[in-house]
């Protein structure tokens, strides 16, 4: 298991972001039957970084708030398959119920 954890701060105006997480499985998802599981939870406000640094598929980036689970398994030598979802919302949103969901599939091919 690995935990992680990142902290960005930009002074001039007060604003932070905060990522926090952890890892388990296999560190290289190389070959059936390597896997791995991921989650990790981030709050950016929206001047905490520049736009072209956070994940454009965390709600687009800034100004947001959520989870984020990535799981993977190896299918057979050098592919695998990745299901990534992320659970965000605006940081401005007075609902709880405010929650956007996005849910990605990926084929990776090394070679």
């Amino acid at each position: 298991m690995v935990l992680y954890g990142d902290t960005a701060i930009n002074v001039s105006v007060g604003d932070i972001g905060l990522l926090g997480g952890f890892k388990i499985g296999h560190k290289k998802v190389k070959q059936w039957p390597h896997w791995s599981l991921a989650y990790n939870y981030r709050y950016i406000d929206g001047d905490a970084q520049l736009d072209a640094f956070p994940d454009a598929d965390f709600h687009n980036g800034t100004n947001a708030q959520g989870h984020n689970v990535i799981a993977q398994v190896g299918l057979l030598k050098n592919t695998s398959l990745a299901a990534e979802w992320y659970h965000t919302r605006n940081l401005e949103s007075v609902s709880d119920d405010d929650y956007d969901n996005r849910l990605q599939l990926d084929t990776k091919v090394k070679f």
